[in-house]
């Protein structure tokens, strides 16, 4: 049979025989085969149209976010240049200003040449030495020449001068006591009445806020209430010393009177103005000494640079001649003036 290269029946049998179930394997799996490789052509052939589909998608995303970054750029933008450019147009406004001069003419009643001297008394309490009951005035002097028709008038004012004396606070208790107090030694005499000092805000003779003194006048004797300050001071350029003291409304209109009390010198020579000055209810009175060689207000000594330019201290006594009264009294804007 195998001789002959041509098949003969008996292997065409054998084969049917023996390879009889070969062949059958054969023919069913030849269609799994075949499906498998028809779907694998399949799946390819749609793997490749969606990669030629997805290309141009993803350049026409690139494009459009890069368009919008552009338009929000210049969004951004315009919202930065238009509100500076209407900031700019509404700060710059123009007017249109029409004038019209026409010559002054001479009145037939009218003087030739005239003078006008106007006095102008100025606001008490705008000035700073205005709560001291000084007034200051100013004079401004008008000229005129002569008017000739057909000109224009020219008006000439003369320079106004103020002339105001150097004054320096040196106490407004603004803020604090500034170092005042009621000294120890008072507290063991009988004569001495001052109970405790305090900062208020609710009453000054300048500015927001002064010193009050608690006192206990019996009424039956001479007695005082002191406050001091011990403090270095240099006076030597000014030529007097005040203070302010307020006794409330409710208190009686005796004999309450105060003095202001210096202490100079290495010996601390006790310095008092030879002289009382009388509180007044429901006023701001100012307690005024002279400070100059030529001052009659302290006692027995001769005001002169060597004690002004050496005060340590400064001290205030308020002073009750037989007047009953408890009750607080207030202490403002202790200064020093140039005359």
């Amino acid at each position: 049979m195998q001789g002959t290269k041509t098949p003969d029946k008996i292997d065409f049998e054998l084969s049917k025989t023996y390879f009889r179930n070969n062949t059958l394997n054969e023919k069913k799996e030849q269609p799994d085969d075949i499906r498998k490789l028809l779907q694998q052509n399949h799946f390819k052939k749609i793997a490749k149209r969606n990669n030629v589909k997805n290309a141009p998608t993803k350049r026409n995303h690139t494009t459009s976010a890069r368009f919008t970054r552009w338009i929000i750029a210049l969004i951004l933008i315009a919202g930065l240049v238009i509100p500076t450019v209407w900031f700019f147009q509404q700060k710059r406004v123009i007017f249109n200003v029409h004038v019209s001069i026409e010559p002054v003419r001479k009145s037939p009643l009218a003087p030739e040449t005239w003078e006008n001297d106007i006095t102008t008394g100025f606001d008490n309490n705008k000035l700073p030495n205005a709560e001291h009951g000084e007034n200051t005035t100013t004079t401004s002097t008008i000229l005129s020449p002569e008017a000739d028709p057909g000109k224009e008038l020219p008006v000439l004012l003369s320079k106004t001068s103020i002339s105001l004396p150097e004054n320096k606070t040196l106490y407004s208790f603004e803020n604090d006591l500034s170092g005042w107090e009621i000294p120890s030694w008072e507290l063991d005499k009988q004569d001495h009445v001052a109970r405790f000092i305090d900062k208020i805000d609710y009453i000054s003779s300048h500015g927001k806020g002064c010193l009050e003194l608690f006192v206990e006048f019996p009424g039956r004797t001479w007695t005082a209430a002191l406050v001091e300050i011990q403090q270095y001071l240099d006076l030597s350029n000014y030529d007097s010393i005040s203070a302010d003291v307020y006794l409330p409304l409710e208190a009686p209109e005796t004999e309450i009177r105060g003095k202001l009390i210096l202490s100079a010198g290495e010996n601390w020579d006790f310095i008092e103005m030879n002289h009382t000055v009388r509180l007044s209810p429901g006023k701001w009175v100012t307690i005024k000494a002279d400070l100059t060689e030529q001052s009659k207000d302290w006692n027995q000594v001769k005001i002169n640079n060597t004690i002004k330019s050496d005060i340590r201290k400064l001290a205030l006594r308020i002073e009750s001649y037989n007047t009953l009264y408890n009750g607080h009294i207030c202490i403002d804007n202790i200064r020093v003036n140039k005359n």
